[in-house]
């Protein structure tokens, strides 16, 4: 493990106490997780965080190994897929978020509601802003339940934490970072750092989005696919060209055999301006489609059981440019007609 790091001299040392020379750096040390302090219990053993592939195994051992409750606290991407596992697997979880409903950063009200009321369907219960004072653990440091601020007691067994990510820098910490509260490093549009020789790729870059111009993190795999394969390329003297990505998400849940009904939602674009939404999950199609809509034009789209051929173009419809006419689509009867305004 990389412990150490002189950029002018261009040498990283080990935890072992070797010496790495390099000519050519690239950091690619991604995101960690957010825990619960030990003050909270957060430590505590049936208390999961999902980081890397050694924790999704753990934590879906612990679901098959005889649990009877769970608690997940967060109400975001990492909590709605472990709750949507859990209640596949019949653990009917309650999950705890701080915000007024489930995907905060990317669902209005109007799109979640309809998510929450599939969760429920499937044995959810949610506990909307609120927080957790603590979680409570036997004698032997297993968990045993959540207590949230006003005195409300979720007995459990097995608790998924999903509260967001970090960006540590350590031991780069001396490459130029970005302003505020964005975190990571700040790199450019070819992913290179402040220091010489030294690039900084996937979740821990922070860099200008051509697409808004503004100065961003992303936090997805596809974007650390893509990000890696530019540098790779710079490096061996392939391109020069500047990274110009679409940011990308997706989720896909209840997709096991035997189920009634499986979702998957994708999203393209930019978070910015008016949100219309069309569609209902729970009747007609059961289809659902979000459009933002900024100075006229359609720069975010997110589609719920959209075909191939729809998903695929939803990339180019946000980057066109093209005109929308927003009274036509907050009128359209279905998802179908209201993509083809705007594909």
């Amino acid at each position: 493990r990389v412990t150490g790091a002189d950029l002018s001299a261009k040498t990283l040392t080990t935890d072992g106490g070797e010496t790495i020379s390099y000519e050519t750096l690239v950091v690619a040390t991604g995101c960690g997780v957010i825990k619960l302090p030990a003050s909270m219990n957060g430590d505590a053993e049936r208390v999961h965080y999902v980081r890397n592939n050694a924790d999704a195994l753990k934590l879906c051992a612990a679901m098959e190994s005889g649990a009877t409750k769970a608690v997940v606290i967060g109400g975001g991407y990492i909590g709605l897929e472990c709750a949507a596992s859990l209640a596949t697997r019949g653990l009917k979880p309650h999950v705890v978020m701080m915000e007024p409903h489930v995907m905060g950063r990317l669902f209005n009200a109007d799109i979640a509601k309809q998510y929450e009321a599939l969760y429920e369907q499937r044995g959810a219960t949610f506990h909307r802003s609120t927080s957790v004072k603590t979680i409570l653990k036997d004698a032997e440091g297993k968990a045993t339940g959540v207590e949230l601020a006003d005195g409300t007691v979720l007995e459990a067994d097995l608790i998924v934490v999903g509260v967001g990510a970090t960006a540590p820098t350590a031991p780069f910490d001396t490459l130029e970072r970005p302003e505020g509260r964005l975190g990571g490093i700040k790199v450019d549009g070819q992913f290179r750092t402040s220091a010489d020789g030294v690039f900084a790729i996937g979740d821990i870059a922070a860099f200008p989005l051509l697409l808004s111009k503004e100065l961003v993190r992303m936090e997805h795999v596809k974007h650390a696919r893509d990000s890696a394969t530019l540098v790779g390329n710079i490096i061996a003297g392939k391109t020069d060209a500047t990274y110009d990505y679409t940011p990308y998400f997706y989720s896909r849940v209840f997709e096991h055999k035997g189920s009634e009904r499986a979702l998957a939602w994708v999203f393209y674009g930019l978070q910015k301006g008016e949100i219309i939404t069309i569609g209902d999950l729970n009747i007609g199609d059961f289809k659902l489609a979000a459009f933002w809509i900024h100075e006229g034009t359609c720069v975010g789209i997110m589609l719920e059981s959209g075909d191939a051929a729809q998903v695929s173009a939803l990339e180019s419809a946000v980057r066109s440019g093209k005109s929308v006419d927003i009274d036509a689509l907050k009128s359209a009867s279905s998802v179908d007609q209201a993509l083809a305004m705007v594909l």
